[in-house]
């Protein structure tokens, strides 16, 4: 691109552009070129080359930050929410499988799952699943971010720490859902090609949005237990044959039954 800068009369060329590395770690560069004539058909070319990974990395996860907060305030329902959410973090992460495992309270070490995504494609489990000793129960109990090779599984499991359920991936990440000391489940990504695809930033990446889902996971539920309270309400002034109203300080009508 620097030749056809230079042979189209250009003096400078500036490129962004991305390399993955011989251990599979993709890093991003920039090429700042100047161009100076230094006699017939000779040209003096400087070029400096800046390693911007770090300011690429930040920038995307500013990105899919914003993306989190985006779906759990416009998401017209839940799935749609966590859908988002894990494109946002398939963009971002090297994961093959996503959930969200909400806790049962009517049960212990029970979890349903509104969404779970592998490359399958996504699904909800709606039913609760009982899993005593899994790695999500683990992360529940211990409420605290879990990150485990499947090595580490094997160990732990033939200690008898854990209980490995399903398919094993290469590497496990899950995080707790925390809101105001309230558990509401875990959020889970897994990835069954590499052993040990995630650095230290990309784990504190998975727990912030993880505490983002969490409050999204309770205010929408707020304002779903709100709605229903409404609806009742309503049903219960309609049912009366009274005349029954509501109004603000101004004297304005705000509820009315018919």
């Amino acid at each position: 691109l620097w030749l056809t800068a230079m042979r189209e009369g250009s003096r400078e060329h500036h490129a962004e552009y991305r390399c993955k590395a011989n251990d599979g770690e993709i890093r991003w560069f920039r090429d700042d070129v100047s161009i100076e004539p230094a006699g017939k058909d000779e040209w003096l070319i400087v070029s400096v080359t800046t390693d911007i990974t770090e300011r690429e990395r930040v920038a995307q996860t500013e990105a899919v930050l914003a993306e989190v907060l985006e779906a759990a305030h416009d998401a017209s329902t839940d799935y749609e929410m966590y859908e988002r959410i894990h494109k946002s973090l398939a963009g971002l992460l090297d994961m093959t499988a996503f959930a969200v495992a909400l806790v049962d309270p009517d049960q212990e070490d029970a979890f349903v799952f509104p969404y779970w995504a592998d490359e399958s494609g996504p699904v909800s489990i709606d039913e609760p699943i009982t899993i005593p000793r899994s790695r999500t129960a683990v992360v529940a109990r211990a409420r605290h971010t879990l990150y485990i090779t499947a090595a580490q599984s094997q160990e732990r499991a033939a200690a008898g720490d854990i209980d490995l359920h399903g398919a094993h991936p290469a590497a496990w990440l899950g995080t707790p859902l925390i809101v105001e000391d309230r558990l509401l489940g875990v959020l889970r990504v897994m990835n069954h090609a590499h052993a040990d695809p995630y650095t230290a930033r990309e784990v504190d990446i998975i727990t912030y949005v993880a505490q983002q889902v969490a409050i999204a996971i309770d205010r929408r539920a707020a304002h779903s237990a709100l709605r229903a309270e409404q609806r009742i309400f309503q049903s219960i002034m309609d049912s009366v044959p009274d005349t029954i109203y509501v109004k603000d300080r101004e004297s304005r009508f705000v509820r009315i039954n018919e």
